[in-house]
């Protein structure tokens, strides 16, 4: 006789079928949505009271590019005038009037904002007063060639994740002020080119900048051909490598306040005052410069400037200082009896065209034991009196070419 305590019930059939029915389709739609949750933390979609949102002002009619192809994210709407564009507005518009109000409407977190404007040229204002960067971590070529762009408003614009602003500004030619004071530069590390080329700016107050971070500020001026005079005193450069043509071609400065800037971390200065013509006195002789490799062009074709004043500067790691004073006219003398320079290797053209120039002083301390270049060095320095050369090691030197020429 068998235990009918191990038949199984047909109530429990019943119950198991329903389960499996029932049940199973919900667990798979729940794995389904947490799959979709656990993907939308990525991107996190904004909240409907907190949609981020930039307005343009844009001149010209016709179809309008308003946001550059390389740009990831699309606005989730498009108002012009206030009046909403449909989807086909996402990336260009067809505009009726001259002067059109445009707002771009994001419904996500945005982490980079590179290129966003890039070579948009009919864009005159960008307000990012209500724009959440709070994520941000790239703005670099953000507005690079906007060349009619005439005002930026940042507002309390969150940049403090902000690690590249390569070449933010370039080539607005048409700004003549940037209002910087909220900009928080915390953490950039890479500030090169920044300011490039913006050669309608009169002034920049760069006086709130936290370069703590800095690495990079290669060209950060280059070519801000308006700007008389400029206060970097509160820089903290104690991580910078390199400032290789940072005032390269700003023509009409005449004055620079550095404080105590800590250079000590510098291996490129090349070109670095190179063209600034109005330039009156080239005095680094408070910089640390131990780790310097390269010099060369460093100071060339400031006109203007009488003196060089190098100072008790550490140049022990110096190997190329080439074309350092090149077209200087105005210099009248040159004091290089504190260079320390054991690891030296080319000096060409280093005075060369300083026809104003009457005196050059070298010490021992000047190595030439390995320099194979001394190409015109001296060359067209006319009323150059006196020169003690009798120390320079030319044993390896293979171009002497020019060395003494008119």
């Amino acid at each position: 006789m068998k235990d009918k305590s191990i038949i199984p019930n047909k109530q429990i059939f019943k119950c198991m079928n329903l389960i499996r029915k029932k049940l199973f389709p919900l667990i798979i739609i729940f794995i389904f949505f947490s799959n979709q949750t656990a993907t939308k933390e990525k991107t996190r979609t904004l909240d409907q009271n907190h949609y981020s949102l930039i307005n343009l002002v844009v001149k010209g009619s016709g179809l309008q590019q308003l946001l550059f192809s390389e740009f990831p994210y699309e606005p989730y709407g498009v108002f012009v005038k206030g009046i909403p564009k449909d989807n086909t507005c996402k990336k260009s518009c067809v505009l009726e009037d001259e002067i059109n109000y445009i707002s771009l409407l994001f419904n996500e977190e945005i982490n980079t904002t590179e290129n966003m404007f890039l070579e948009l040229t009919n864009i005159t204002e960008i307000d990012l007063s209500r724009f959440d960067s709070s994520n941000v971590r790239n703005m670099s070529m953000m507005f690079s060639d906007c060349t009619n762009l005439e005002k930026i408003t940042f507002g309390n614009t969150n940049t403090s994740l902000v690690q590249d602003m390569y070449k933010l500004f370039k080539s607005c030619s048409k700004l003549t002020s940037i209002d910087l004071f909220n900009l928080d530069t915390s953490s950039v590390r890479n500030m090169r080119g920044m300011f490039l080329n913006c050669i309608s700016l009169t002034s920049i107050n760069v006086s709130r900048f936290n370069t703590s971070n800095a690495i990079d500020m290669r060209s950060i001026f280059y070519s801000c051909s308006e700007i008389t005079s400029i206060d970097i005193s509160n820089f903290d450069t104690s991580k910078v490598t390199t400032i290789s043509t940072m005032f390269y071609n700003t023509t009409k400065l005449k004055y620079i306040n550095f404080g105590n800037i800590n250079t000590s971390s510098l291996v490129d200065m090349s070109f670095l005052f190179a063209s600034s013509k109005s330039l009156t006195s080239m005095d680094i002789s408070n910089f640390d410069i131990s780790k310097v490799e390269d010099m060369s062009y460093m100071f060339s074709e400031c006109s203007n400037s009488r003196s060089a004043h190098p100072g008790n500067t550490n140049t022990t790691s110096t190997k190329n200082p080439k074309c350092l004073f090149y077209y200087c006219h105005s210099l009248t003398s040159a004091d290089l009896s504190k260079f320390n320079t054991p690891n030296l290797i080319d000096i060409r053209r280093l005075f060369f065209h300083c026809y104003n120039i009457q005196t050059i002083i070298f010490s021992e301390l000047f190595n030439t034991s390995n320099v194979e270049s001394l190409y015109s060095t001296f060359s067209n320095c006319k009323i150059l009196t006196s020169l003690n050369l009798s120390f320079f090691d030319t044993s390896k030197v293979k171009n002497m070419n020019y060395l003494f020429n008119n």
